[in-house]
């Protein structure tokens, strides 16, 4: 699966999905209390990058072991653990997200999926490559 098609890579595929993504998250996190949300998230989206289907498999399931186990300590909210939690959680967010746009990719090529990708990650993944119209 080099190619999704004519003009595009998988690999430029997931780099337009983590620049919207990056350009989305500042534009959505800009509230003081968000700022490691936003850093976790920025580092989600880039730790994608480069990355074939598979590792974004093992990626996405340490970051949501990370998340649980910060989850499970943040019982004693100090500032910083949270800081830390809601890092990581934005983290997994974008991970998560990276790996619902590529498996709509992958289902549309009747490939195995990441995860089950949702209505928006198909609706996101068949506008950055291009949609063929059906004609009758």
């Amino acid at each position: 699966m080099k190619h999704l098609n004519r003009q595009m890579s998988l690999e430029e595929f997931i780099k337009q999905i983590i620049e919207q993504g990056i350009e989305a998250a500042k534009r959505g996190y800009k509230r003081k209390d968000e700022k490691a949300l936003l850093k976790g998230s920025i580092a989600g989206f880039e730790a994608c990058l480069g990355k074939n289907p598979l590792q974004l498999q093992e990626l996405l399931d340490q970051a949501r072991k990370n998340v649980f186990g910060l989850f499970a300590r943040k019982a004693n909210p100090i500032k910083k653990e949270t800081d830390k939690y809601w890092e990581a959680r934005g983290f997994e967010l974008e991970v998560e997200w990276v790996c619902n746009c590529v498996s709509a990719i992958l289902y549309n090529q009747k490939l195995p999926v990441i995860i089950t990708p949702t209505a928006r990650g198909m609706i996101v993944a068949s506008k950055i490559v291009g949609v063929k119209k059906y004609e009758t």
